[in-house]
């Protein structure tokens, strides 16, 4: 008797695992049978007139794999690449899911989900329930999101399913585009046989359109086509079209044609080149013609430029790496944080507090780059502007009696010029583009320089009250420098500190050598090294928190404007110590007074004496021929106008092409190069280009900037000395002497 019970468990297990793989093996068979209607999707879906006959069909595909409570399509609007809702059934959860969409785009979710092409799980906004996301993309672009919303739990479908779903959703997208493709090809042949409708479609497409026959031979092209690639219509047409392919595609013409004449379409990303040899991805489609015998005689071409995408791709993928560089970084913080759960609390607001600090550098350095970028600009036309200030009195003085009324006025100028160009010098100091850091320096001799120069006894007139006392270490090492620069640090740190001491007290001026062997954190971060450090006190009013943040700011001061300078002074001291690969720390107490230390790394290069003065006989001309070369009238005019004072044969053209053209028929025995010329080839490669016609052509490169990378590369193929506008006639006539003499 004990062994009926056990009979009975042993037959209903084996009847259980039946049932089981029958129901497995009906999903199996469903599965299977909606796999192999798949293929026909594409063919029914092109018979149909309405893309919403389309979202229909695939809704009912969907439902027969998976059953959603509601189904919703959300498509790209192409006028404003926005999703607007394309249909909803049941209608009544049209509301429900747009407050859903709502929602995950303003968490950021929904951005998330169109970057996955694969089924998305989300918990509804109550979480009360599970709304499955998939993108409807082809290769080409997205065409919308499909929505789909379950009971809270009711999420149990098979993998098979979800494969079918993406591929169900990619046939979709592709019928919806191919529906597009088509609707315009309808009209397009409706039209063909009005030759003005056809001209009027053809040139107005936004699109460059190609006409090629059998071979790809281009036979007509539209003006889109023409500007995209920077040929006329003559200078296409005739030429086959690989022709104006990058070397990387012209084979994947002949790979594709055969498609194209099989299928009558094909399409996929290609790169053009442009007249200038830049490259334009597109996305090229392409559509056969047949004659009546259905033979085929051509193809219509549409390039799209993908230009725009792909930078915006690139610079998504480049935020996502960041973003995920910063996910990496802050798991990391987060695993030193829970490391450090048993810490007091006073150190957790000190970790705090350290944080934003390095945020407000960040912010500060930022603001301080952009605000230079914009100082760089103005100061490099505002040297063009001062050229004819500074360079014309001096010509004008060494041809006028000294006895003329007219000199005391003209010196005026010279001097209102000269003192413009120090403005320009220190907004191209504040950009970064003025300082040459080659020279070796020490900081006691340029300090010791200002106490003694006409700036100084200025400031002690304006504020008699105010003592200075100069602490400055004996053995001071060097530093790799700008003097020039450096000795205007110096002026505006000391002015500066004058300015906060309304009713008189003492200046600190000091300097140390310094080896930091851990860095120190403080208004900047100061890395281990060896360090000279130039300290500069008061004992003034002090600085507040808020003025802190922007004391570094160009224009943002508390002195006297037009007494005390232009409102720059700070702003030089930050762009000169960042040149210099230093660092600035600031101490200050309201009341009390401040301190600005600076640490410049060391150098062990010694010291080199000045070269002495040259007369104006030492480099004057011989009658020797030169060729000025730049893109601003007035600047052509003073360069031209001092070399002749200086007895040299001068020319001058506007462009590097026309110095390039004026070699090929002439010579000179030396080029007065600008680098930086606009439209058309700068310095360097106007360069490059006369060398392939004079190889031992002499050359001095001049500019309004500092010294870059492309002015080291010209010197490198062989060009002289670099001089910095505006035109001086002794700087002019060093530098052309000096390089003719080699």
């Amino acid at each position: 008797m004990n062994n009926k019970p056990q009979k009975e468990n042993q037959i209903q297990y084996p009847e259980e695992r039946i049932r089981y793989l029958e129901e497995v093996n009906r999903s199996t068979q469903d599965a299977l049978e909606m796999a192999a209607c798949l293929g026909d999707f594409q063919t029914s879906i092109n018979k149909l007139q309405e893309p919403s006959l389309i979202l229909h069909e695939t809704r009912s595909r969907i439902q027969r794999l998976i059953r959603f409570q509601a189904i919703a399509f959300f498509l790209v609007d192409e006028t404003d690449n926005e999703f607007s809702l394309a249909g909803c059934e049941p209608e009544n959860y049209s509301s429900y899911l747009k407050n859903e969409m709502d929602f995950l785009i303003d968490n950021g979710t929904f951005a998330w989900a169109l970057r996955e092409r694969r089924p998305i799980f989300i918990s509804s906004k109550d979480f009360k329930k599970q709304i499955v996301f998939h993108v409807m993309a082809t290769s080409s672009r997205v065409r919308g999101l499909f929505v789909g919303l379950l009971e809270k739990g009711k999420t149990n479908a098979p993998d098979t399913a979800l494969s079918l779903l993406s591929i169900i959703l990619l046939n979709s997208s592709n019928a919806l585009e191919s529906f597009e493709l088509y609707k315009m090809m309808r009209e397009i042949n409706k039209n063909l046989a009005k030759k003005e409708n056809y001209r009027t479609l053809f040139e107005a497409a936004p699109d460059g359109v190609e006409v090629l026959d059998a071979r790809g031979n281009v036979v007509d092209c539209n003006k889109a086509h023409q500007l995209m690639l920077g040929y006329s219509n003559e200078e296409i047409i005739g030429n086959h079209t690989t022709e104006f392919f990058s070397d990387n595609y012209k084979a994947l013409f002949k790979r594709k044609l055969p498609i194209l004449k099989d299928t009558g379409f094909a399409e996929g990303e290609i790169e053009l080149v442009h007249r200038d040899g830049q490259i334009i991805p597109v996305w090229r489609k392409e559509k056969a013609i047949y004659n009546e015998n259905m033979e085929f005689v051509g193809s219509v071409i549409y390039n799209r430029d993908i230009s725009i995408r792909k930078r915006a791709e690139e610079k998504l993928k480049e935020a996502h790496d960041k973003l995920e560089e910063r996910v990496i970084e802050r798991t990391k913080d987060l695993h030193r944080i829970n490391k450090q759960l048993n810490l007091e609390l006073k150190e957790r607001k000190q970790a705090e507090e350290e944080k934003r600090k390095l945020e407000a550098q960040l912010q500060r350095a930022q603001k301080m780059e952009a605000l230079g970028t914009l100082a760089g600009g103005v100061a490099h036309d505002l040297n063009n502007v001062l050229g004819g200030l500074v360079s014309y009195p001096e010509l004008l003085l060494m041809e006028m009696p000294e006895d003329s009324p007219l000199r005391k006025p003209i010196l005026t100028i010279q001097k209102s010029g000269e003192k413009a160009a120090t403005i320009v010098q220190d907004l191209l100091t504040l950009a970064r583009r003025g300082v040459a850091v080659t020279e070796v320096a020490d900081l006691n001799d340029i300090i010791s320089e200002y106490l003694k120069s006409p700036e100084y006894e200025k400031l002690k007139l304006y504020h008699p009250d105010v003592q200075v006392e100069a602490n400055l270490e004996t053995d001071l090492l060097n530093i790799l420098g700008s003097p020039v620069h450096l000795s205007k640090t110096v002026m505006n740190l000391v002015s500066n500190a004058a300015e906060a001491m309304h009713d008189g007290g003492t200046i600190s001026i000091s300097t140390e050598n310094r080896y930091i062997d851990s860095p120190i954190r403080g208004y900047d971060d100061v890395a281990a090294g060896d360090y000279i450090t130039l300290a500069v006190s008061d004992t003034g009013v002090g600085i507040s928190p808020e003025d802190m943040e922007r004391i570094f700011e160009p224009f943002y001061t508390k002195k006297v404007m037009g007494r005390s300078g232009t409102g720059l002074g700070m702003a030089v001291v930050w762009g000169t110590v960042k040149d210099h690969k230093g660092y600035i720390d600031v101490k200050s107490a309201e009341g009390k007074g401040t301190t600005f230390t600076l640490y410049f790394p060391v150098t062990r290069e010694v010291l080199t004496k000045d070269k002495s003065l040259r007369s104006i006989e030492d480099y004057r001309g011989k009658g020797e021929s030169i060729l000025v070369v730049d893109d601003v009238e007035e600047q052509r005019k003073i360069a031209s106008r001092i070399l002749k004072r200086l007895g040299y044969f001068a020319t001058s053209v506007s462009s590097g092409e026309e110095a390039v053209d004026y070699m090929k028929v002439n010579s000179a025995n030396l080029l007065l190069l600008d680098m930086i010329m606009d439209p058309g080839i700068d310095g360097l490669e106007t360069y490059k280009r006369i060398l392939e016609l004079h190889p031992e052509q002499k050359v001095i490169i001049v500019s309004g900037f500092s010294e870059t990378e492309r002015v080291k590369e010209a010197q490198r193929l062989g060009a002289g000395t670099y001089v910095k506008k505006p035109y001086l006639l002794e700087k002019i006539g060093l530098a052309v002497r000096d390089e003719l003499d080699k």
